[in-house]
């Protein structure tokens, strides 16, 4: 298992949830903690397509992190969902 991998995939979502918060002011507190059940379908699709190690290391980025830690505003997500 390399470490640097989980390393790097934990900062990396950090500093994306750094900015999406940022660009997130503007929203209403209702809107930001609101999940409907499509979008839960899509988290668990997401969570689905990972490697081991991109599993292994968002276990450990939401252990880390974890209030803080919003797999919605990371890039992997956003890069899937526009890909999908």
């Amino acid at each position: 298992m390399n470490i640097y991998f989980i390393v790097y995939f934990i900062v990396y979502c950090s500093i994306n949830m750094d900015n999406n918060s940022m660009d997130n002011n503007s929203m209403d507190n209702n809107s930001m903690n609101s999940t409907n059940e499509e979008d839960i379908d899509l988290l668990k699709l997401y969570e689905e397509s990972l490697s081991e190690k991109e599993k292994l290391a968002l276990k450990i980025a939401r252990k880390m992190l974890a209030n803080i830690f919003i797999l919605e505003k990371t890039n992997g997500y956003i890069n899937w969902l526009k890909n999908r």
